[in-house]
């Protein structure tokens, strides 16, 4: 068995013997070999945090969920307007700074009132993948 072989063993083994419970959190250093295996485990970047090191490195905390229905959940859904999923390019153009000229069309007023937009999972990935805290945090 490989290494990712075993990585993947032993997260299902916690979800097998843990199932009542929401999911698995960890935080793993942005310059470790091992942060770009957890997006292939099923894991989703959610934030970064300064690690306790002398160095102050960033960690990046992950998440991966069980799939329970939570409080988001049965907001997310209660609401009856359809979901535009943005692909990573439309994300990062809206919310570049200053927009780009067709992203600026999204954050028209109207459009919360007719739509939900939404960004898929890999879209934080690349948003964790990025060199510099600073826009990792603005995005």
């Amino acid at each position: 068995m490989n290494v990712g072989g075993i990585a993947r063993s032993l997260i299902d083994e916690i979800e097998r013997r843990h199932p009542a419970r929401r999911g698995i959190g960890l935080a793993c250093r942005n310059d470790y070999p091992a942060n770009d295996a957890w997006p292939r485990l099923g894991f989703v970047p959610i934030g970064e945090r300064v690690g306790r090191s002398v160095d102050g490195k960033l960690l990046t905390r992950w998440w991966k969920s069980f799939g329970h229905p939570d409080l988001f959940t049965v907001l997310d859904d209660a609401d009856l307007r359809p979901v535009a999923v943005l692909d990573s390019c439309t994300l990062f153009d809206l919310i570049g700074e200053p927009p780009g000229e067709i992203a600026q069309q999204l954050r028209a007023d109207w459009i919360g009132d007719h739509t939900r937009l939404a960004i898929t999972d890999e879209a934080l990935v690349e948003i964790a993948r990025g060199a510099d805290p600073g826009a990792r945090e603005r995005q």
